[in-house]
């Protein structure tokens, strides 16, 4: 909250500060190069990667939807035209936590609510006790959508996101 009050005094107003582009926020908190990537045409596996890779060094993650009003959502149930934080991508690993069976990635609504529709939403019944343990931040993807964390596979990522 002290980081918006921030961005909204730099800008001028919360007016000028609505809206926008991930990386023009993050390009003036931290002052580093951003890269931005559209999802259209992407490989899920190859995404996922490069993720999985920047999540382990720590880079600041964001990723977003087109649209012309965040008013309406897209057929995922996520808004259009709105940006969100990647908070992880992660792998969900079989009982011998040898063989990935999912490629996941946590990503939060700053609104904090979430209307998640697809694979994987809070109440999938795919989130066995053993996939919940392996979460990272001990985050329950059962309950978390109530603060606006969703959770999507890889290809659903491509699909309800239109860039990283």
């Amino acid at each position: 909250m002290i980081l918006e009050k921030a961005w909204a005094k730099l800008k001028g107003t919360y007016q000028h500060a609505d809206g926008g582009f991930i990386e023009n926020g993050v390009r003036s908190l931290i002052g580093s190069p951003i890269f931005s990537y559209g999802t259209s045409g992407q490989n899920a596996d190859t995404v996922h990667a490069a993720l999985v890779t920047a999540n382990t060094n720590n880079y600041v993650m964001g990723c977003g939807t087109l649209g012309s009003s965040d008013t309406t959502v897209n057929s995922c149930g996520v808004a259009r035209s709105h940006a969100y934080s990647l908070i992880s991508a992660f792998n969900l690993y079989d009982t011998d936590t040898t063989t990935v069976l999912h490629k996941m990635y946590m990503i939060r609504n700053p609104w904090g609510v979430t209307y998640y529709n697809g694979t994987w939403k809070h109440d999938d019944a795919g989130w066995t006790s053993a996939f919940k343990a392996q979460v990272p931040h001990s985050v329950d993807p059962t309950t978390s959508n109530a603060n606006g964390i969703m959770f999507m596979n890889a290809a659903d990522f491509l699909t309800c996101m239109d860039d990283f």
